[in-house]
């Protein structure tokens, strides 16, 4: 007989007005408390581990969790929510992981100084005044514009050119392994932050920012017809 699943937010310990921080913060509590490394003598403590698992992936999602608390367990198996069947599927769900081998392993949360790390850039704005005439007609303007790139003195590393070393703690992979018992996870090294390599030195230019403002004046065609506060 298949026994009767528990209320998700009865095994996270949480109220059905808790916030999605509050839900988060009982899951990681749990996840490190019932971890299966750390109770390798409690035969129970895997199921829990996956129990709270499931209740926390359910419910950190807003229309998982806005159908559970209409209709239940069974609306979610309508919904095509699979719940959790092994471990490798808590490993793939989610992002919170890192933080909760963090505290398992010593490792992860922590930026290293392994140099300025890659980021995504964003769209240039600036204000451009047209006469209504322009506006109208559409117009070909000069217009100033600036952003930061990488600091061409290092290369974006935020390095002196002799001011970069192998990280001792990775060897200059940028990843830290931990075994326990039937687990082996990486994270990014916690010295470096993944680098794989150390700042020893800073770069005069950009003083270890890795990133320099850059001027240039663009041409920019502005269409006809144009409103004010359009955007190109």
């Amino acid at each position: 007989m298949t026994q009767a699943k528990r209320d998700y937010y009865e095994v996270l310990g949480v109220s059905r007005e808790a916030s999605p921080d509050e839900i988060k913060r009982a899951y990681r509590k749990l996840a490190v408390q019932y971890h299966p490394d750390r109770n390798q003598e409690d035969p129970d403590a895997a199921e829990k581990f996956k129990e709270a698992t499931e209740a926390y992936k359910a419910l950190s999602d807003p229309e998982q969790r806005r159908i559970y608390d209409a209709y239940g367990h069974r609306g979610l198996e309508g919904s095509g929510f699979t719940g959790i069947h092994d471990m490798e599927d808590i490993f793939s769900s989610f992002d919170i992981f890192g933080s909760v081998l963090g505290d398992l392993f010593g490792f992860g949360g922590r930026r290293g100084r392994g140099g300025a790390r890659p980021s995504r850039g964003s769209n240039l704005r600036t204000r451009v005044s047209l006469s209504f005439e322009e506006s109208f007609r559409g117009v070909e303007k000069s217009v100033a514009v600036s952003w930061l790139d990488d600091c061409p003195t290092c290369g974006g590393t935020g390095a002196a050119p002799d001011g970069l070393v192998v990280c001792e703690d990775c060897k200059g992979t940028g990843q830290q392994v931990a075994r326990a018992g039937f687990f082996t996870m990486s994270a990014p090294c916690s010295r470096c932050g993944g680098a794989g390599r150390m700042v020893t030195r800073r770069c005069g230019e950009c003083d270890g920012g890795g990133k320099t403002r850059v001027k240039r004046e663009l041409k920019v065609k502005i269409p006809a017809g144009v409103d004010t506060g359009d955007r190109g």
